[in-house]
């Protein structure tokens, strides 16, 4: 069994036709450890990988988000530009009606 940590990562199964004496043990030993410290380097770069991957989406979607949040500010600063000339125009365009209605009011006052 190839184990990193404590935690089983593979299973190897060997046959011989003698018997393994105690310096192939060790070394069957230190081989196992080596095969588990690879599959566990395996399966965290993979790991990374996909979280990589994934920020790198969700950056992408940031952005995409972000340029249309600026394209919708830049429209509401246009309506607003606009919305504020058109009062600006109708706040002067009363002004000269109501002083044209003064004094048409005020020259037919005077002439009765």
């Amino acid at each position: 069994m190839e184990r990193f940590e404590g935690e089983v990562k593979a299973v190897i199964e060997l046959s011989s036709l003698e018997r393994f004496n105690s310096t192939h043990q060790a070394f069957l030993d230190q081989l196992t450890e080596s095969i588990g410290i690879v599959l566990h380097t395996i399966e965290a770069n993979t790991r990374t990988e996909n979280l990589l991957k994934q920020s790198q989406s969700l950056a992408a979607e940031l952005q995409s988000r972000q340029e249309e949040l600026q394209k919708t500010n830049e429209e509401l600063q246009e309506k607003a530009r606009s919305n504020l000339a058109k009062d600006r125009f109708l706040a002067a365009l009363s002004h000269e009606l109501n002083s044209s209605y003064r004094g048409a009011c005020l020259r037919a006052h005077t002439r009765k």
